[in-house]
């Protein structure tokens, strides 16, 4: 499936965008406060990476100068948020025929709508056809699998370089993790650990085998793609946490992430790196896990 047009309706700062095309590389340029960012974040919630980030939101994303107006309509008229075209490619028409038959596919082109209401509508549209025509559901089942994730990544997602463990495990546990801590979780599991396994480690041996082992992946994957230092090196530091620290750095187990210059002979914490070299760990760890 690729993604041909898309349109913003009714979310944050956007009334309506209008259609416009989708290139295979497309630039959104505008000033600030455009409404670029929303654009993209709308997008992202057609089929997003993260299942709770999916769901339009009312109280939070509808425009605010019409949402009272818009809460006495919304069960029975709910709005679209979000409009796309896909063409459909001959391997993606080929799945479903072999499945449900010849001639099923009525058109190459569907429409996707998403808004203020559960789930996504699914439209065949076609110039030859008279009207639009609703995608049969067992047909829906199979391009609901075809259809791409999207990822979306900002500098809100920069990984923190000091983790208080049991603090994100009791944040786990009432589903409020935030974007830095969602990277860390998916550092990781990229390094086939969790949480409750650094919490729960006691043996000094243990601990120093486990934190070797978690660093030689990432050191890879960096020395793969990050050319500007190839000197590089992702190592973990797991301590108690101390009483003059700050909450919740001042108990449980806290794992820092650090980085070490092989060339100069130093580490430095992940967050007194580049802003630039920050951005690009945490987008590489999170996009590998998707």
């Amino acid at each position: 499936m690729k993604l041909k047009s898309m349109q913003v309706k009714n979310f944050k700062c956007i009334e309506d965008s209008t259609p416009f095309d989708i290139c295979p590389v497309t630039c959104l340029v505008g000033k600030n406060e455009a409404g670029k960012t929303a654009l993209l974040e709308a997008l992202h919630k057609l089929n997003s990476d993260v299942a709770e980030m999916g769901e339009f939101d009312v109280l939070l994303e509808y425009p605010r100068r019409r949402r009272k107006e818009y809460q006495r309509r919304k069960d029975t008229k709910p709005d679209d948020a979000l409009i796309t075209t896909w063409q459909l490619e001959d391997k993606d028409i080929q799945a479903i025929e072999e499945r449900h038959g010849e001639g099923v596919v009525k058109s190459r082109t569907v429409q996707i709508r998403k808004g203020y209401y559960p789930g996504r509508q699914w439209v065949f549209q076609d110039a030859e056809l008279s009207e639009e025509e609703l995608v049969p559901a067992s047909i829906q089942i199979r391009l609901e699998k075809l259809l791409p994730k999207f990822l979306y990544f900002s500098k809100c997602n920069i990984m923190d370089g000091r983790i208080a463990v049991d603090y994100i495990i009791k944040k786990q546990e009432r589903g409020q993790i935030s974007g830095p801590e969602r990277v860390f979780l998916a550092l990781l599991d990229l390094v086939g650990t969790k949480p409750e396994h650094l919490s729960s480690i006691e043996n000094s041996e243990e601990l120093i085998a486990d934190l070797e082992a978690a660093s030689a992946p990432i050191t890879e994957q960096i020395s793969r793609y990050w050319s500007q230092n190839t000197s590089l090196r992702v190592s973990f530091q797991l301590h108690p946490g101390k009483v003059q620290d700050p909450p919740p750095f001042d108990k449980g187990q806290v794992l820092e992430t650090r980085i070490l210059n092989t060339r100069q002979n130093l580490t430095l914490n992940f967050d007194e790196r580049s802003t630039g070299f920050a951005w690009f760990f945490s987008f590489l760890v999170w996009f590998s896990q998707v």
